[in-house]
């Protein structure tokens, strides 16, 4: 084993391998320095390696696979959650196609085989990797940059259209329009809204997911480049659509809108694995008529409500909601309750399903039927027990739902979940005493990325054992855990008045801000900057 003195100015390199002559064949192999490159510590052991990589975090990392004590696919699983972007390459006597298959699913950059190497493989194979170390600095200096403009942009495009909706169409607004690149020049309109149903978030988002929102807006944004007159607007129900043509015997602009919309349905499915509705008005707005429009699609957005189908029409004239629940909904529901105070857990789905029958037959508002659903499920959680932050992020997603058949799949989810952490509950009692030693080892050690490894010794326990029994007491991975106490104790910092971003990554042991970002939003759907403007506007 042997270290050197860390030289900034160079990429830093670690090898690992169980044969020591190897080892310093690498190391003879090629001039690194002529590479801008210093291989900073080498070692035969991956136990001895993890602990080392954590206090050097070099950037490129040259291991071999069969490793005694924890393989090399397994050191890399361990060094990537430490340092995500860390480039590895894999040395190895075998040719086997599993053994490669496991390497690339790691995102390994290279698999050489040992017997086989050469200079040239191996020079070709570290240059590869300095062009990647290479590409991603540049990322990671343009992406604050580029995250600002993304955000300011769409600040600015929800400004103008409230405004837009609040003034008409004023000259001064329209010029202020133009210049966020809404150019709408001819004389004629048709408007929409793209919703997500909430119940295909799971189980890859969060409850009103801000990065799930940002994903359909974007595929919108992307897509209209393909449609001329197409603008897009984020709002909290969905995307709105502004599709403003020149009209003319020629033309067919409801079918290219409609073409447009089920374009960004179908991206949507396809990219983010979320399902998507379109409603509309069918009639053709001029611009000092346009801002009614949009008002008369946010006000009837639950037109189709009680419908099954992703397209709806938004017509003039009254609706004629129901302004109070019927007496056989309410008994129906009181039916529902007691089906879960006495574990009919056969009935419930059924149950369900007549909710929204009756409720669509008496045509109630769908606005009362989601509040009637909300009480009946909080007097449930009074009984089961919540979820706590997740129980709250539930109850504010549901008035955004504009499906009945969304929101009854909803509640069914969040009360299958609401099932299994009861049961999880019942059955992690008689290991209550190892979580909370994990916890409280976690607590003290908040600055320090503990791996499976670290753990695993603390409790005296085989590593391997040790993950699967994690796995099968917790439901999760112990990185998923890890990640998850680590922001929890974020929350708590940046709530402080003096806490900052750089300050909270580094006292959590995150390497960078920008990975701090990423689990971060990952867990709470929103970035730590986004998290500080909210809390300090709630004060």
């Amino acid at each position: 084993m042997t270290s050197v003195r860390r030289d900034n100015d160079m990429y830093q390199v670690m090898t690992i391998d169980d044969d020591v002559l190897m080892l310093q064949y690498l190391r003879g192999m090629i001039n690194w320095e002529e590479l801008n490159l210093q291989i900073v510590y080498e070692t035969y052991s991956s136990i001895i390696a993890l602990e080392q990589f954590r206090k050097l975090l070099p950037d490129i990392v040259i291991t071999d696979i069969g490793l005694p004590q924890m393989d090399g696919l397994e050191l890399t699983a361990q060094l990537r959650s430490i340092k995500p972007d860390v480039v590895i390459i894999f040395l190895t006597c075998h040719e086997e196609f599993n053994y490669a298959k496991q390497a690339f699913q790691l995102e390994a950059l290279d698999y050489l085989i040992k017997v086989e190497l050469t200079e040239e493989q191996l020079q070709a194979s570290i240059q590869k990797a300095i062009r990647l170390l290479q590409t991603q600095k540049t990322h990671q200096e343009e992406q604050p940059y580029r995250e600002d403009m993304r955000r300011n942009r769409e600040i600015l495009e929800v400004t103008f259209i409230n405004r837009f909706m609040k003034e008409g169409p004023s000259k001064d607004l329209l010029e202020y329009g133009a210049r966020l690149g809404v150019s709408w020049k001819h004389h004629d309109f048709i408007v929409g809204m793209i919703a997500p149903f909430y119940s295909s978030y799971s189980p890859r988002y969060m409850y009103r997911d801000s990065l799930a929102s940002y994903g359909i807006y974007n595929i919108a944004d992307e897509l209209k480049g393909s449609f001329e007159g197409m603008t897009v607007f984020s709002t909290e129900y969905g995307v709105i659509l502004v599709y403003n043509f020149k009209n003319s015997l020629h033309t067919h602009p409801m079918d290219t809108f409609r073409s447009y919309a089920m374009e960004v349905i179908d991206k949507g499915k396809e990219y983010l694995k979320i399902r998507l509705s379109l409603q509309y008005i069918q009639k053709k707005h001029e611009l000092s008529g346009l801002a009614s429009a949009l008002h008369l699609l946010k006000e009837r957005k639950w037109d189709g409500f009680y419908t099954s189908v992703v397209i709806t029409e938004i017509q003039d004239g009254p609706k004629p909601w129901l302004s109070e629940p019927s007496t056989r909904l309410l008994s129906q529901m009181e039916v529902y309750a007691s089906s879960f105070y006495e574990q009919l857990v056969e009935e419930q789905e059924e149950l369900l399903s007549v909710l929204g029958l009756i409720a669509g037959e008496t045509k109630l508002a769908p606005t009362l039927f989601i509040k009637l659903i909300q009480t009946t499920l909080r007097s449930i959680e009074m009984r089961k027990g919540g979820l706590g932050a997740d129980s709250e992020a539930f109850y504010e997603c549901l008035p955004y739902v504009l499906k009945v058949d969304d929101l009854l799949k909803l509640v069914s989810q969040y009360l299958q979940r609401l099932t299994d952490h009861e049961d999880l509950k019942d059955n992690a009692i008689q290991h209550d005493f190892k979580l909370k030693a994990i916890n409280q080892y976690l607590q003290e050690r908040l600055s320090v990325n503990v791996t499976t490894v670290d753990m695993a010794e603390y409790l005296h326990l085989n590593a391997s054992y040790f993950s699967r029994y994690f796995k099968k007491v917790t439901g999760t991975t112990f990185t998923d855990f890890v990640h998850r106490h680590k922001i929890d104790n974020a929350i708590k910092m940046l709530e402080r008045p003096e806490a900052t971003i750089e300050g909270a990554a580094s006292a959590l042991g995150f390497s960078d801000r920008n990975y701090f970002s990423k689990i971060f939003k990952r867990y709470m759907g929103m970035t730590p900057g986004d998290y500080m403007q909210k809390r300090t506007k709630s004060r």
